[in-house]
């Protein structure tokens, strides 16, 4: 099925990408690398960008938001660590960080400027990447069964529950977001949407952490940061108040525990957008999946990023902003997903 490009484009070619990221929010860490305009963009693959004149650069019309939409009937095991701490176990080891916003930008201390995707990428997304590129996504993916997290055969297709093509797409890789992204970036530059030195690529840890809303952090690595600055996407509280994202709350079936006092109506993985936005406009920061980033978890270099919990979390720890899980770059389990950032530059 064709995904259907679009054929509208802003002036600024950054924010013209026909097979599109929903909406674009610009981050801003340290000097600015990206042209102006288009910070807010409706950029949304496989849907037209809609664009239109404000003020003195092309932006593009949002789509309308989505909160709360209900939840679904689905039965899953809840709780498994968004990779174990444990390097020797195969789902991989967790690990345990507030820019200042102005205007459209969120700011930090590094020199890169990006465009943040407001969600994760979706299932529809990854399906139009596989059919063109005739990707192979599938192998070895650790997801629920009777007998809890097995590689049983499962793929991001079909995870073992069932899913929307709304949903953010599970069981991929880091490997696999890097493909993703190193082919989206070529088809948007050969089609004249993207800006020759702009890429897609996966948020580093640190522009993670900008997003999020923390401050700077210590340590050399992600591990080393792990979980030293205490709060969670919503706040102080807990258990989580009503609506904060979907985590391991009472609606989850569990041999491990849920979140006693709350229930966000989802099982597994809710539609993008279901939940309250952050103060950046940005979905999902915490709960629904595991998010990968560019960076090594640890200066070994054995252990890629992965941030803001999953449907599968229900310990206090694993839902704290700073708290870091790490996976092999191989490893695809059923609440491991991503998100993409526009970016100048080469891709990593």
């Amino acid at each position: 099925m064709d995904p259907g490009w679009g054929a509208n484009r802003c002036t600024n070619a950054v924010c013209v990408t026909a097979y599109r990221i929903s909406h674009l929010r610009r981050l801003s860490v340290g000097q600015s690398r990206l042209p102006a305009g288009c910070d807010t963009n409706a950029i949304d693959y496989g849907r037209d960008t809609g664009c239109h004149s404000s003020g003195d650069s092309s932006v593009c019309n949002p789509s309308p938001d989505l909160h709360d939409r209900g939840g679904n009937t689905n039965t899953c095991s809840d709780d498994q660590p968004e990779g174990n701490r444990t390097a020797d176990d195969p789902r991989g080891q967790q690990d345990r960080t507030l820019g200042q916003q102005s205007g459209n930008e969120i700011r930090a201390g590094a020199d890169t400027e990006v465009l943040f995707s407001i969600w994760d990428t979706r299932v529809e997304d990854f399906r139009a990447f596989v059919k063109e590129s005739r990707y192979d996504a599938t192998g070895e993916m650790w997801a629920l069964s009777k007998d809890g997290w097995t590689q049983w055969g499962a793929t991001w297709e079909s995870p073992g529950f069932k899913q929307g093509s709304d949903h953010p797409v599970v069981g991929v890789s880091w490997n696999d977001a890097k493909a993703f992204c190193a082919w989206l970036t070529k088809k948007e530059q050969a089609a004249g949407r993207l800006l020759s030195e702009m890429v897609y690529r996966l948020p580093t840890d640190e522009e993670w952490s900008v997003a999020v809303g923390l401050s700077q952090e210590s340590g050399d690595t992600p591990e080393d940061k792990s979980a030293k600055v205490l709060g969670y996407p919503w706040g102080k509280q807990w258990p989580p108040p009503k609506g904060a994202g979907n985590y391991a709350g009472e609606e989850a079936r569990s041999d491990w525990g849920v979140i006693s006092g709350y229930n966000d109506g989802w099982p597994c993985t809710s539609p993008v957008g279901s939940f309250q936005a952050n103060k950046f406009g940005l979905y999902d920061m915490g709960g629904n999946v595991a998010q990968w980033c560019e960076d090594w978890s640890d200066s070994r270099q054995t252990f890629r990023v992965l941030r803001g919990g999953s449907w599968s979390s229900g310990k206090a720890e694993y839902l704290l902003s700073s708290d870091r899980a790490s996976n092999t770059p191989e490893n695809r389990s059923a609440n491991h997903g991503f998100r993409c950032v526009i970016a100048a530059g080469s891709a990593r």
